[in-house]
């Protein structure tokens, strides 16, 4: 458990944005957003995100594409392989999986 522990702290400093989902499509549940992410969003808070849709949490967002954005999930969880999604405005994410 120490090393899961280890883990999370890296993952909430690293200076690069990551989201963590859940591949249950075609929901997509947040499980974990790290402070440089947060950064970006200034308007949420960590405890208004984890464990509800990414769709759900950016249905206001003029520039999220859904149609878009679910062809990269489907994608990156097929291949297993981080997707680079065209630059849009308010909106930033990294898909990994764990």
């Amino acid at each position: 458990m120490k090393n899961r522990e280890h883990i999370t702290k890296i993952f909430e400093v690293i200076p690069s944005a990551h989201v963590i989902l859940k591949p249950n499509p075609p929901i997509y549940t947040i499980l974990g957003v790290n402070n440089a992410y947060l950064s970006f969003v200034p308007v949420l808070k960590k405890e208004q995100i984890l464990n509800k849709s990414i769709f759900e949490v950016f249905k206001d967002n003029i520039y999220f594409d859904q149609q878009e954005f679910n062809k990269t999930l489907r994608q990156v969880f097929k291949t297993k392989k981080p997707q680079k999604n065209i630059e849009k405005p308010y909106l930033v994410y990294i898909i990994y999986l764990l």
